[in-house]
């Protein structure tokens, strides 16, 4: 968004949401605290990671997205990633669902 406002909101209620669900997955028991914040900077760290690249391509002027999507290299990154995603997900529906039901609460 180019609404400076829009971003900071979003940001602020990302934060919010994250928070709020460290502090209840620690005060259930359920992670250690240092496995929270651990995560917690791994994420920022990816998400400033990302949005620095896509900085960086809106910055250049002979960025052509068309052309980017358009290249078979990319194409491939795109689908392994895709495929990955979509195996990572059945991986854990069909074997790692069912021991959610196993926490103590």
């Amino acid at each position: 968004y180019d609404n400076q406002n829009v971003r900071y909101g979003t940001l602020i209620m990302a934060y919010i949401v994250s928070a709020s669900v460290a502090i209840h997955r620690i005060s259930y028991g359920y992670h250690y605290a240092g496995d929270t914040l651990i995560g917690a900077l791994i994420g920022i760290t990816i998400g400033y990671i990302s949005y620095k690249i896509t900085e960086i391509f809106h910055e250049n002027e002979d960025f052509d997205s068309e052309k980017l999507i358009k290249d078979p290299i990319w194409n491939v990154i795109r689908h392994v990633g895709v495929l990955f995603c979509g195996a990572a997900i059945i991986h854990f529906f069909l074997y790692k669902f069912k021991d959610l039901a196993d926490i103590q609460h």
